[in-house]
């Protein structure tokens, strides 16, 4: 019963595969945190707003364009054909 079980080989193996995948999701999420606090801090910046950021932003969330552009969605999208 070395092998099975909660306490065995093969138990171990496989928590060691879910703390890597966990490390992994736990990697990706703090990029995505690093990378919405760059962002805040440029809306928040001294400066005041980036109105070039926020108008981007804006658009992308919103899908607007103006009367003179157009929209090339890139990546996954909720948009249907």
């Amino acid at each position: 019963h070395m092998f099975v079980g909660v306490l065995g080989f093969l138990a171990l193996i496989q928590s060691k595969i879910d703390l890597e995948l966990v490390e992994i999701k736990l990697s990706s999420l703090e990029k995505i945190k690093k990378d919405f606090e760059q962002k805040n801090s440029l809306l928040n910046s001294a400066k005041g707003i980036d109105l070039d950021l926020l108008d981007e932003q804006a658009r992308r969330m919103l899908l607007l364009v103006k009367s003179d552009e157009f929209l090339v969605p890139l990546g996954r999208t909720n948009i249907k054909p």
